[in-house]
C-alpha cells in the first residue's frame, strides 16, 4: 500500500510509526510485510477468525446486533495480530540521481600566446580569444553547471586542476606558459580523475598543436567508456608563419672603429612575411648600428644574413638582435636576442714584413699606415741599412723573441725567403698562432712565398700540403668571391650580396689579375676554407669552371691563418683607385685581428659544452686559465650561477660551484637547465668574476617552433569519439550537444511497524472495546 511521503514530515505521526526520520524529497512510501503470505492464506486467516469470533459469541445470551458487532471487533482483532505476526514494515524508497560530469580541458601551453586569432590587423593571441569564448558563454556554462558536475583542468605537459574564479563561473586562468602540449596525457589523466563516474562528456578548448597526438591506447579507452570529445579549436585554420632567431655568430671582443660581422641566422616557419629584416640596436644607448634585409630561405626553412656594425664606445656592450616581420610574424617572443661584446678601445697592430718592393707592397703599406684603426710596423727586407722603414710604429729590425712578437695582433709575410727568419723566429711566431691567437696572412710571390718555406716550424700554418713549389696559373684570372666570404663579412666589394659585373667580366682589362698561384684543389688541407676563387679570363662570364682557390683561410690552435694566392689586386686601382684593393685587404687584417683579440688578451678561457641541449641534460662549463700560476689566487670551488635569459618570473639564478682538477688550471661544473631557451652562466668571483658564456636549452618538441595550429588533429579525435568540433562562437549551445549519462539508483529503508506505538495503540483499542462492549451488554 503506497501513502504520501508527506506523512512522515510532521514529527507526531513519525512518532506514532517509530520511524526515526523523515523520507525527503521525492520519496516513496509503501507498507510491505517482512514475512507476505499468499492471499489464499490471508483469506483463510480472514475465515479462521470470523468463525473463532463467530463460535465465541454464538452460545451468549444477548441482543443479536449487540453480539455480531462484538465478534466483528473480535475479527478484526486476531487478523491484526496475524498481520503483526507477518512483520509489517513501512518502506521508504528514495530516488538517487548521480549526475552526470564534463571535463574541459584548457590549452595552457605557450602556442596559446600567438597571435594569428580574427583578421589582420588586428589579431588577437589564441589565449585572448579563448578568454573571450569563455566570457561570452559564461551565462549558460553557469546554467550547465547547477545541471551537472563540471570539472575544469588546464593542460601543457600534462592536466593540473584550475582554481575557480571568484564571482564566476569560469575559472581563472593562469599565464599560458607551458614549454610543450601533451593531449594524450591530459586526457588520461582527466578520465582518471573522472573514474567510475558517468561522464556525458569532455570539452577541449585548444590550438591542437601536441606531440605526441593522442594515441590508440587513449583513443580506445575513450570509445570503451563511451566518452565523446567535443573540440573548440582556437587560432587560425589557414597555416601562419613565424620568423625565429635560430643562431648568431658574433666575435666576443672587438676593436673600436672595427667593421663587426655578426652572423644571423632566421627560420622561416609557414607563411611567414614575404620580407623582413634584421637590425643591431645598443642595448646601453638605443642607436641602431646595423640593418640588412634576410635573404630567401634554403630548403630547410633558414635565411639568413651579415650585419657589419660599427662600435663607437668601448667597453662591454649588449647588442640586441631583432627581426622586424611585420604582421605576417606571429610569434614575437621569438624574435630578440643579445648578443654580449666587448670593445676594446685600441689600435690594432700588425708587423708586416716583405722581401721587395713590389706594387702589392707599395699600396698595401700605405693603407696599413692610413687605417686609423692600425698600428703598422712595415720592414722591407731588401732595403739598404739607411733606409727608413715605414709605418706607424717603425722598426730597425725583425722581433726575436716570443715576446717581441706578441706585441702584434697580425703578422703579414709578403714575398719573403724563409731563410730570413732564424729556426726560433719561426718557432715563436708559430707559438704565438698557435697560443695566442696571433694572425697570420700570407702573400703568395713569385720569388720565394711558400717555395722556401717547406720544411720550415711554419710549414704547418701553410693551408697546402708540400710540395710548395706552385706553378702559376695558365692565364690571367678574375676574382669572384664565394658565399662564405659574405657570411664572414669579407670580400664585399659590391651592393648586397652581388659581386661587382666589372670585376668577373675580364673585357674591363684592369680588372684581370695577370699572375696568380694554381693551388690544385686535392692539396689543400681538409679544414681549409675557400673565400674567393681566381676564374680563368677566358672563360665565359659567371662560369665557375676553370677556377682555382685565390684567397683561403684555416684554423690553427687558438688563431687562424689566411693565404692570398696572388699580388694582383693593385691592378684593380686602374678601374676604381683604391677603393676595392681596401675593401679586399682591411677587412682580412681586421678579421685576422680580432681573433687575436679574442684569445690573445685573456687570461682565462670560459666555454659550456655542448652549447646546445635538452631539458634535464647536463651542460659542463668549464673554467681555463691562461697561465696556470694564477690558479694559486683561486679556491678550489668557483661558485657560478645560471639564469634563463629574459626570465621576468623572478625566479633565483640556480647557483653551482666549479671544481679544481688535480694539479691543473682547469676548474668544471655541470647544471642540468629545466626551461626552454637562452641561458647564461655567470662566474661569480675571482679572477674570471663576472664572466659569462651562453648555452641553449632546446625541446625537440617545441611547439612554438611549429606556429600552425592543428585543427585536423582536433576533428580526428572528436570524430573517432562519437563528438563533434565546436566553434568558439558556439559554445554556449554545448548542453544540447550532450547526452544524458546521470545514473538514477533507489535506495530503500525499512521501518518495522509492529512494534511501533501505533500498532500497540491499535491492539489496546480492540480489546479494550470488546471488554467495554461485554461488561456494558453483561455477557459472560
Amino acid at each position: 500500500m503506497t501513502i504520501p511521503s508527506s506523512w512522515l514530515d510532521s514529527a507526531w505521526i513519525r512518532w506514532w510509526l517509530g520511524v526515526d526520520a523523515s523520507a525527503g524529497g521525492g520519496s516513496t512510501l509503501s507498507i510491505t510485510l517482512d514475512r507476505p503470505l499468499p492471499a489464499w492464506v490471508w483469506l483463510l486467516v480472514l475465515v479462521t477468525a470470523a468463525a473463532i469470533a463467530t463460535w465465541c459469541y454464538r452460545r451468549l445470551r444477548g441482543r443479536r446486533s449487540v453480539r455480531i458487532s462484538l465478534a466483528m471487533v473480535r475479527t478484526t482483532l486476531l487478523v491484526l495480530l496475524a498481520i503483526l505476526v507477518a512483520g509489517p514494515s513501512l518502506r521508504i524508497a528514495v530516488e538517487l540521481v548521480e549526475r552526470d560530469w564534463i571535463v574541459f580541458l584548457v590549452d595552457r601551453s605557450r602556442s596559446m600566446t600567438i597571435a594569428d586569432a580574427g583578421a589582420v590587423p588586428g589579431r588577437t593571441t589564441r589565449d585572448e580569444a579563448l578568454r573571450e569564448t569563455l566570457t561570452r558563454a559564461e551565462p549558460q556554462l553557469a546554467a550547465l553547471a547547477k545541471d551537472r558536475e563540471t570539472l575544469w583542468l588546464g593542460f601543457s605537459g600534462g592536466a593540473f586542476e584550475l582554481p575557480p574564479a571568484e564571482g564566476a563561473e569560469v575559472p581563472a586562468l593562469p599565464e599560458a606558459s607551458g614549454d610543450r602540449t601533451r593531449l594524450d596525457d591530459a586526457l588520461q589523466q582527466a578520465m582518471d580523475r573522472a573514474a567510475a563516474r558517468p561522464v556525458a562528456g569532455i570539452v577541449v578548448l585548444s590550438d591542437g598543436r601536441s606531440l605526441p597526438p593522442p594515441g590508440r591506447a587513449t583513443m580506445r579507452r575513450l570509445q570503451a567508456e563511451a566518452i565523446p570529445v567535443f573540440a573548440v579549436p582556437l587560432g587560425s585554420e589557414i597555416p601562419g608563419g613565424d620568423l625565429s632567431l635560430a643562431k648568431i655568430e658574433s666575435p666576443r671582443r672587438v676593436f673600436v672603429g672595427d667593421e663587426v660581422p655578426v652572423r644571423v641566422e632566421v627560420e622561416r616557419i609557414g607563411a611567414g612575411a614575404a620580407t623582413a629584416t634584421v637590425r643591431i640596436v645598443d642595448e646601453q644607448t638605443g642607436e641602431e648600428l646595423a640593418t640588412a634585409a634576410l635573404g630567401e630561405p634554403d630548403a630547410d626553412g633558414l635565411a639568413s644574413a651579415t650585419l657589419l656594425p660599427k662600435p663607437t664606445e668601448a667597453g662591454p656592450r649588449d647588442w640586441r638582435i631583432e627581426i622586424d616581420g611585420g604582421a605576417g610574424d606571429l610569434v614575437a617572443d621569438n624574435n630578440v636576442r643579445l648578443a654580449r661584446v666587448e670593445v676594446v678601445d685600441r689600435p690594432l697592430r700588425v708587423l708586416y714584413v716583405e722581401g721587395y718592393p713590389r706594387w702589392e707592397y707599395r699600396y698595401l703599406k700605405n693603407l696599413l699606415i692610413r687605417e686609423r684603426i692600425i698600428d703598422s710596423s712595415i720592414m722591407l727586407l731588401s732595403a739598404d741599412r739607411d733606409f727608413a722603414q715605414e709605418g706607424n710604429m717603425p722598426i730597425a729590425r725583425l722581433p726575436r723573441t716570443a715576446e717581441e712578437f706578441a706585441l702584434f695582433d697580425v703578422i703579414i709575410l709578403g714575398d719573403v725567403e724563409a731563410g730570413f727568419f732564424s729556426p726560433e723566429q719561426l718557432e715563436a711566431i708559430r707559438e704565438q698562432v698557435a697560443k695566442k691567437g696571433t694572425g697570420l696572412l700570407w702573400i703568395a710571390g713569385e720569388r720565394s712565398m711558400p717555395r722556401s718555406w717547406e720544411g720550415t716550424a711554419m710549414a704547418e700554418l701553410l693551408p697546402m700540403r708540400p710540395p710548395f713549389a706552385l706553378a702559376a696559373a695558365s692565364g690571367p684570372v678574375n676574382a669572384v668571391a664565394t658565399p662564405l666570404a659574405d657570411e664572414l663579412g669579407l670580400l664585399r666589394l659590391g651592393r648586397g650580396d652581388a659581386w661587382p659585373e666589372e670585376l668577373a667580366d675580364p673585357s674591363t682589362g684592369w680588372s684581370r689579375l695577370e699572375w696568380a698561384q694554381s693551388i690544385p684543389p686535392e692539396q689543400l688541407k681538409p679544414t681549409v676554407e675557400t673565400l674567393a676563387v681566381g676564374v680563368a679570363s677566358d672563360a665565359p662570364v659567371g662560369s665557375s669552371s676553370s677556377s682555382i682557390p685565390l684567397i683561403v683561410s684555416m684554423r690553427f690552435g687558438a688563431g687562424a691563418t689566411v693565404y692570398v694566392a696572388t699580388d694582383e689586386f693593385w691592378r684593380w686601382r686602374y678601374g676604381r683607385g683604391e677603393r676595392y684593393t681596401e675593401q679586399v685587404w682591411l677587412p682580412l687584417v681586421r678579421m685576422l685581428g680580432r681573433e687575436a683579440l679574442a684569445s690573445g688578451e685573456e687570461t682565462f678561457a670560459l666555454r659550456a659544452v655542448p652549447p646546445r641541449v635538452r631539458p634535464g641534460e647536463p651542460v659542463r662549463i668549464e673554467l681555463r686559465l691562461a697561465d696556470g700560476s694564477l690558479g694559486e689566487r683561486l679556491e678550489a670551488g668557483v661558485p657560478a650561477s645560471v639564469r634563463r635569459e629574459g626570465d621576468r618570473s623572478g625566479t633565483p639564478a640556480v647557483e653551482f660551484e666549479l671544481t679544481r682538477r688535480a694539479d691543473s688550471a682547469e676548474w668544471a661544473g655541470t647544471t642540468a637547465p629545466e626551461a626552454t631557451g637562452r641561458h647564461i652562466v655567470r662566474i661569480e668571483g675571482g679572477i674570471a668574476g663576472g664572466a659569462e658564456v651562453t648555452f641553449e636549452c632546446e625541446r625537440p618538441d617545441d611547439e612554438v617552433r611549429n606556429s600552425a595550429a592543428d585543427h585536423a588533429s582536433l576533428a580526428g579525435l572528436a570524430d573517432a569519439t562519437g563528438g563533434t568540433m565546436i566553434g568558439p562562437a558556439d559554445l554556449a549551445s554545448l548542453d544540447r550537444l550532450l547526452k544524458r549519462r546521470e545514473i538514477r539508483t533507489e535506495a530503500v529503508r525499512m521501518e518495522p511497524l509492529w512494534d511501533s506505538p501505533l500498532a500497540f495503540l491499535i491492539v489496546i483499542l480492540l480489546v479494550g472495546i470488546e471488554w467495554f462492549g461485554r461488561r456494558l451488554n453483561r455477557l459472560a
